[in-house]
């Protein structure tokens, strides 16, 4: 699982090459979540990201910290531990299948919030949402 948060941060960062700053947010109830965050910060790093970590235990406090990063952060990655956030009336389930873990590019929408997915991404892609 800690291999996955460095390749979450190196796709978003070739999605947005001028990316500097992530937020990075997970459960701050699970075994393992030190190892994670101490992982992220340093896939971050190596990337030259700056990274603030917010751990949440609630879905209160999920809604303050995603609100908070839309003011500081150009991106936010929410780490795979099998919370529920609800956000704008939709649910999202961030959870991780350990037998198997794809890549899958929603083009649609990051066509409609302007953002230009690089060629060879999209060639990485399991699956490309059109």
């Amino acid at each position: 699982m800690l291999t996955l948060v460095g390749n979450w941060m190196e796709i978003m960062k070739e999605m947005l090459p001028g990316l500097k700053r992530i937020a990075a947010t997970g459960n701050a109830q699970p075994r393992g979540e030190t190892k994670e965050r101490d992982a992220a910060q340093a896939v971050a790093s190596a990337l030259g990201l700056a990274m603030c970590y917010c751990p949440v235990k609630s879905g209160a406090e999920l809604e303050a910290v995603v609100a908070d990063a839309r003011k500081r952060d150009q991106a936010i990655i929410a780490f795979a531990d099998g919370f529920k956030l609800g956000f704008d009336e939709r649910f999202a389930e961030f959870s991780l299948q350990q037998s198997k873990v794809q890549l899958v590019v929603n083009a649609r929408t990051t066509m409609a919030i302007g953002i230009t997915i690089p060629p060879a991404l999209l060639a990485r892609a399991d699956v490309v949402i059109r």
